[in-house]
């Protein structure tokens, strides 16, 4: 995974939203490389808020936990509300 800590709190602008697009995109070309050409990985991106981590540490959670809560995911995917 990729992650990256978000700064600041409120929704996210337009220039943040351009960069999640892009993260996504380049985590679905990443991942249409052949499984030799990657590692064998499997690339996602999460961007997960400091307070966030903080809450989920105290729920004694595992670290996949809000790493597969938080990742980014195209509108499509209905398993989490969509981030653009």
């Amino acid at each position: 995974m990729s992650c990256k800590r978000r700064g600041g709190s409120g929704p996210p602008n337009e220039n943040v939203i351009r960069k999640q697009r892009a993260a996504v995109s380049w985590c679905e070309q990443i991942n249409g490389l052949d499984p030799e050409q990657r590692d064998g990985r499997t690339w996602h991106y999460v961007m997960l808020g400091e307070d966030a981590v903080k809450e989920w540490r105290s729920k004694n959670a595992r670290v996949s936990e809000p790493l597969e809560y938080a990742r980014l995911r195209r509108k499509e995917a209905p398993q989490q509300e969509a981030m653009f």
